[in-house]
């Protein structure tokens, strides 16, 4: 079992967007308004984007805008950093309150390692969030809790990443008037003997590390361990439409 199993969708790469330089005047598509403000797009990538995920082409248009808006606010006009990711999912239908999860998210999308966003990584992250599969969405959130990106889960990793959630799910609740019925000792408490009984089960090797598929038979019987809304969730912006 010494190699690791993803299981991940491997997303069709899709030439830099440096290319879209020599792309022609933007021409009109169908289901696709060009006006003046639309000459600045980088046409190629949005074109390829649309061929190479499930997102429209009217959908990358409207994606871009909203990246470049954003963008704009911060020293780099043609990234996204991690505190504006937040901001721009929001936008993009996703209620996404935990800033682990956030982080998890940023690190995912972030496959250059750069510590900033390309409109390219953006839209393909994305494209998992809003339309990947079950199967896609449960690797995504494996990465969310494997840090370090080594292949496998920890124990102090999957404690550290659900202890944040629930102390920040807490705080929400507290502000909303709600107050929790455990202290934070006893939760923690909680989460520290969920995540012994889930390694006790699934850790076939006992080695205190979860691969991949070790991780997909605990989920299975655990859905806690990740957001179900977030496997389920579709952007509204992104409905089952026909690629324009």
């Amino acid at each position: 079992m010494g190699q690791r199993h993803s299981g991940k969708k491997q997303v069709p790469s899709v030439p830099d967007e440096s290319c879209a330089s020599s792309d022609p005047a933007p021409v009109a598509r169908p289901g696709v308004s060009v006006d003046q403000n639309d000459a600045d797009v980088p046409w190629a990538t949005v074109n390829r984007l649309a061929s190479k995920t499930p997102f429209s082409t009217l959908d990358v248009l409207r994606l871009f805008h909203k990246f470049h808006a954003k963008a704009q606010q911060s020293e780099d006009p043609d990234a996204l950093h991690e505190n504006q990711l937040r901001d721009l999912l929001q936008e993009a239908g996703f209620d996404i309150e935990q800033d682990a999860f956030i982080e998890g998210l940023f690190q995912h999308f972030d496959k250059d390692k750069s510590g900033k966003l390309s409109f390219l990584e953006f839209v393909l992250g994305l494209s998992i969030l809003a339309h990947g599969s079950i199967r896609d969405k449960i690797a995504l959130s494996f990465e969310v809790y494997d840090r370090h990106n080594d292949g496998f889960i920890t124990k102090p990793e999957m404690v550290n990443i659900l202890k944040l959630l629930d102390h920040q799910a807490t705080d929400t609740a507290k502000r909303e008037g709600a107050q929790p019925k455990l202290s934070p000792e006893e939760r923690d408490a909680e989460i520290d003997s969920f995540v012994n009984q889930v390694f006790e089960k699934y850790d076939r090797e006992h080695n205190g590390k979860l691969f991949f598929h070790e991780y997909m038979r605990a989920l299975m019987n655990h859905p806690a361990l990740v957001n179900v809304d977030f496997l389920a969730r579709r952007t509204p912006e992104s409905p089952d439409d026909t690629k324009s």
